[in-house]
């Protein structure tokens, strides 16, 4: 059975067909976002109930997918990318032409948006955070995670700007530059700190997992 797994940081990326079907992300933020959505489309009754159908298959698709240990993990990618194009398939089915146009015209104000923030934005926040949750640092190692977190958004920026590459190849880049700040932070940060800033990490993950089981979870009646 074909089965997509749904972004966990999808309730930030683009507005699209997967916003209307979504169900693996943090629940609050992608319900309201959902409605909002299907209020901007005016969408009548039917066509929410089509909707909230396809995202409920969805979510018993991707369960069975997860519960299937047959599969090897490129055949599980095959799957993801074929019920991907299965879902945008049925969406389009449900929505009028008008609609699917003017939810193409949402995910470009998005998309602007995102770009929007530039790499030294991205790095100041980072900066800003690293300093709020590791102690003791001192001025130079202030200015050695500035200067690095500058470095790595400046080089996910031109990745995913990028037109040659695939959105496959840009994710496996970007990984690869995350996995080397790791590797450069052992060489700004005392163990305690680095200790520290792998808990905040780490913590992130957790509260990702804790909100994909809050959604997966049946609605209450």
């Amino acid at each position: 059975m074909k089965i997509v797994r749904f972004a966990l940081a999808a309730c930030i990326v683009s507005v699209g067909f997967t916003s209307l079907a979504q169900e693996d992300t943090g629940k609050q933020k992608c319900e309201d976002k959902r409605a909002h959505v299907m209020d901007e489309l005016n969408l009548s009754d039917d066509q929410r109930a089509e909707i909230d159908a396809l995202r409920e298959e969805m979510k018993d698709k991707r369960a069975t997918l997860k519960a299937d240990e047959s599969l090897d993990e490129a055949a599980r990618r095959d799957e993801m990318k074929a019920l991907k194009a299965e879902k945008k398939a049925a969406m389009e089915e449900i929505l009028t032409d008008d609609q699917k146009s003017k939810l193409a015209e949402m995910k470009a104000e998005r998309k602007a948006k995102r770009d929007e923030v530039t790499p030294a934005q991205y790095a100041e926040k980072q900066t800003a955070k690293m300093k709020e949750v590791i102690d003791n640092l001192t001025p130079e190692q202030e200015e050695q995670l500035h200067a690095l977190n500058m470095k790595v958004a400046m080089k996910i920026d031109a990745i995913k700007k990028d037109e040659s590459m695939s959105d496959e190849k840009k994710k496996e880049f970007i990984k690869g530059n995350r996995e080397d700040k790791r590797r450069m932070l052992e060489q700004i940060l005392t163990e305690e700190q680095l200790a520290q800033w792998d808990a905040h990490i780490a913590n992130k993950k957790k509260m990702k997992i804790k909100k994909k089981k809050t959604t997966e979870s049946p609605k209450s009646e």
